[in-house]
């Protein structure tokens, strides 16, 4: 089923390109990796796209060169405090839904 989506979703991506709102589009639970890759030339609203749940660290990992959004990628709920305490060296905003006041007060400097 997520396949015949996907299927679609390119299809319409190709025929629509100059039609389509790219906001919308870039957060729409329905665009997984697969279709953002294989669409990069299309103008892709990155920081919606960096913060999409279906778009996870390691697809973030795996490509780092891409104009990725930290305002975004913070506030995307597949981030956790794990991640952000293990890549502490990265751009985080405060925004992460998975950081307690308790994490903050146990991390001031």
């Amino acid at each position: 089923m997520q396949k015949a989506v996907n299927q679609h979703l390119q299809e319409r991506i190709k025929i629509l390109s100059d039609k389509l709102d790219r906001k919308c589009l870039s957060w729409n639970l329905s665009i997984t990796w697969d279709i953002v890759k294989d669409n990069l030339d299309k103008p892709w609203s990155w920081n919606d796209i960096s913060l999409n749940p279906k778009i996870t660290w390691k697809i973030m990992k795996d490509n780092f060169d891409k104009p990725w959004s930290w305002n975004g990628i913070s506030l995307n709920p597949k981030i956790t405090w794990k991640i952000v305490k293990d890549n502490f060296d990265k751009p985080w905003s405060c925004a992460n839904p998975d950081i307690t006041w308790d994490i903050v007060k146990d991390n001031l400097i």
